[in-house]
């Protein structure tokens, strides 16, 4: 591995456009938690968002991994949702088995 690389990271933006071009330009794209349904109805308003995520490394944690299941459970409000669907399972983020 080079030791020539870069390593920047850049914190995401509200505007949608430029959002979506700092997906566009970065290698690796980190989603954190926080509010998983306003996190998912931002990114629900970038087009092709999956084939925009092609081919780079994704990581989240909490909120930013629930939203790109097909259905997740939100311990938070003991509630059910849609995810972005994009893969095909269903997950549970902070699970205590005593719920």
């Amino acid at each position: 591995m080079s030791r020539d690389k870069n390593l920047s990271c850049t914190i995401a933006s509200d505007d949608i456009e430029k959002l979506k071009n700092q997906i566009q330009t970065s290698d690796i794209i980190f989603f954190h938690g926080g509010d998983t349904q306003k996190l998912q109805k931002k990114l629900e308003w970038i087009e092709n968002l999956e084939k925009l995520l092609d081919g780079k490394i994704v990581a989240g944690s909490s909120a930013g991994t629930l939203i790109f299941s097909e259905y997740y459970y939100e311990n938070d409000n003991d509630s059910y949702h849609k995810g972005l669907g994009f893969f095909t399972l269903k997950m549970i983020c902070h699970w205590n088995g005593q719920q």
